[in-house]
């Protein structure tokens, strides 16, 4: 009779501190029960974070390209809310094996499917690191498009003509169009520098 009422105390206190954690999870914001995450981020099989995760999680538990089932998963508590609630990832372990994890758990956790997907392989339990997204590449740079007349305007009173925006061409330079032949005239005095093209004149 003893051993039955300790058997259901400790079983009776189990129950109470995993409802006791749900509840403080609950309250601070880290959960949602699965009736389905109001107003958390959506993330889909499709989607770019995603993919990056996924990425991550092969390379760090050494594993292939997961299958993607419907199926639900023991624990769906997460604050994400997405199409692939309830799927799980089946990975491949490569020794006949096979690692089962929740993919929207996954994709808030990564690092806990990582140990996890170690532990069902039976490898020996490394932590791969906090997952942090990549920074996206940098713009390519955009070369200035050089202009393809570089003359301008005569410039009233002068037999020079302007220069165009972006004519980056050095002193000496010749251009030839319906209007003649010019040749680029750059003058660096005192005051500054003095650019303008003038027309050759046989």
């Amino acid at each position: 009779m003893t051993y039955l009422l300790e058997l259901g105390y400790r079983r009776g206190m189990k129950r109470l501190l995993l409802l006791l954690v749900v509840f403080v999870l609950a309250v601070s914001g880290e959960v949602l029960s699965p009736g389905w995450y109001a107003d958390a981020p959506v993330v889909d099989s499709q989607s770019s974070d995603f993919k990056l995760v996924i990425e991550w999680v092969k390379a760090k538990a050494q594993v292939g390209e997961p299958q993607i089932v419907a199926e639900k998963f023991e624990m769906p508590y997460t604050t994400v809310r997405s199409s692939l609630a309830p799927h799980v990832l089946v990975f491949a372990c490569g020794n006949g094996k096979s690692a089962t994890v929740d993919a929207v758990r996954t994709y808030q956790w990564p690092e806990i499917s990582v140990l996890d997907i170690q532990r069902a392989c039976g490898w020996a339990l490394v932590y791969p690191g906090k997952y942090s997204k990549p920074e996206p590449p940098p713009p390519p740079t955009v070369q200035p498009v050089k202009p393809v007349v570089l003359v301008g305007a005569v410039i009233p009173g002068t037999d020079w003509y302007g220069v165009v925006p972006g004519d980056d061409s050095p002193d000496g330079s010749v251009y030839k169009d319906e209007r003649g032949a010019f040749i680029k005239v750059v003058r660096v005095t005192p005051f500054g520098k003095t650019t303008y093209w003038r027309l050759i004149k046989f």
